[in-house]
């Protein structure tokens, strides 16, 4: 299934298998969460039968028939990209979790993107690898003595310990900290190597959080073996401490060229109180902090800051870390103004271009 609305065209987002009147397979992304996109899927196929396999992030509601979606006559019915201007290409790498994948829909058309973001393992694991300690790891000597050691976690492959980001050929670096603001840390025992896993709210040494991973979906699910050499193996260091992530900012800020432009990504100070860890948004705080402090040294550096487009709860959809559709359609628009300062040959047609397109939106 291929979703697109007037902000901007989300590509192939879902998938269903319906099998009798048994539906086999219902997947969708969290591009397209609270559209109403899965309800009204699933109202078209004559509400079969479906048992969730899993934790899922929107129950579905027979009586809920979204009435502002329509089936388009054509895959192929994208609206067409706007021309860019005839100027250099501005290459731009994204390092981050899927904040950055939903904002990169709305980045200028024209702009080269190279993303580096969560992906899919050949197992089956969704891998998160932007956090600043995996980022401090990215080396051959990483894998040279700890590969046999990422080979036996469920949860990460070598491809992971690899990076693009710190190369010379792109204009523009933009860095997402969520995962620096949520993972929880571990360190395989005496050593220096440390990997980022899960909600630093839960301990995967911790035996009473294991009846969780038990309950998962199979290609995420933790068995017993896994967890018992785990909790031999590494110990729980909680989350990130400020003060270590403030020199990883300056550290990755120091290793990217200083005639290229680096755009952090901070988080939401929402109070949400949907969210499992309702007081959230005070770490956020302390972290954005940290990250300001971290900034005043980094001249080349450059704030995009996610509070002045994330204003409510209303900007967010199932958790701080997740905003809607408009919510990333604005902070796009600040990672615009931001390289169009730089890039001046741009500046201009993109000011027009959004705000037509913003008027639009807002119709």
């Amino acid at each position: 299934m291929r979703v697109r609305d007037r902000y901007g065209d989300y590509g192939i987002c879902g998938f269903y298998a319906l099998s009798g009147k048994k539906l086999e397979h219902f997947l969708f992304s969290c591009r397209m969460l609270n559209m109403g996109v899965e309800h009204w899927v699933y109202h078209r196929l004559g509400c079969p039968q479906l048992e969730p396999v899993g934790d899922v992030a929107t129950p579905l509601d027979p009586r809920l028939m979204p009435d502002w979606i329509h089936e388009s006559e054509s895959n192929n019915t994208a609206r067409p990209a706007v021309a860019a201007p005839q100027t250099t290409t501005v290459r731009i790498i994204l390092k981050g979790g899927c904040d950055l994948t939903g904002i990169k829909t709305y980045l200028a058309k024209g702009f080269q993107l190279f993303p580096e973001v969560d992906y899919v393992s050949a197992a089956g694991y969704r891998i998160n690898n932007s956090h600043s300690e995996i980022l401090r790891r990215c080396t051959p000597e990483t894998l040279r003595h700890y590969g046999d050691l990422i080979d036996a976690l469920h949860f990460f492959d070598r491809k992971a310990f690899t990076t693009d980001f710190f190369t010379p050929t792109y204009d523009v670096y933009i860095y997402s900290v969520l995962d620096d603001y949520t993972r929880g840390l571990y360190q395989f025992r005496d050593t220096d190597f440390i990997i980022p896993f899960g909600d630093f709210s839960m301990d995967l040494t911790d035996e009473t959080t294991w009846r969780y991973h038990r309950g998962r979906s199979a290609k995420h699910r933790l068995d017993e073996r896994f967890l018992v050499w785990f909790k031999e193996n590494f110990r729980f260091c909680g989350p990130l401490a400020p003060d270590k992530f403030k020199s990883n900012m300056c550290w990755i800020g120091q290793s990217i060229p200083k005639n290229r432009l680096l755009i952090i990504l901070n988080g939401s100070e929402v109070v949400y109180r949907r969210n499992p860890q309702q007081n959230r948004w005070e770490h956020h705080r302390i972290m954005n902090q940290a990250l300001t402090e971290a900034l005043a040294h980094l001249p080349h550096a450059v704030l995009c800051d996610v509070r002045t487009a994330i204003t409510s709860e209303a900007d967010h959809s199932h958790n701080i870390r997740h905003y809607t559709r408009q919510g990333y359609f604005r902070i796009a628009q600040q990672i615009n103004d931001i390289i169009g300062t730089r890039f001046t040959v741009r500046r201009g047609f993109w000011a027009r271009l959004f705000d037509t397109l913003r008027a639009a939106a807002l119709q």
